[in-house]
């Protein structure tokens, strides 16, 4: 009985030091998620303004394409004026395609996301 106990109190000792240094790696795990959340935070926040800027970029060239296809200056495009308006900007609107295509289809109405816009800011004119 002599030798069980002194058995159980060796293998209680050896549990006892992997569990101090399975204590030691928690804390190391958990300074290496503190670390790279934040820098994980700032990651997604530079994505979303590189986001926002292919967007403005997007908008840009296609307003620049509608004001350059609208040769009779009505704000409308005729035939031959959308023709040359889509060939301009038939790229871009396949990639945009082809990314709203890649992403996971919502069900239910839309909710913003870590891709959507921000709001632009309105200021008023008083």
């Amino acid at each position: 009985m002599q030798k069980q106990n002194q058995l159980f109190k060796d293998k209680n000792d050896l549990m006892a030091a992997q569990l101090n240094e399975l204590s030691d790696v928690r804390k190391k795990l958990e300074d290496v998620r503190a670390r790279l959340g934040q820098g994980l935070e700032q990651f997604e926040a530079t994505l979303l303004e590189l986001h926002t800027l292919s967007c403005v970029e997007l908008l840009q060239l296609m307003i620049e394409a509608f004001l350059n296809a609208d040769d009779s200056r009505d704000a409308r495009l005729s035939d031959e004026e959308l023709d040359q308006f889509f060939e301009v900007c038939k790229v871009s609107l396949k990639q945009a395609m082809r990314i709203q295509r890649a992403q996971p289809a919502q069900k239910g109405p839309l909710k913003p996301s870590a891709t959507s816009l921000p709001p632009l800011p309105f200021r008023s004119s008083g």
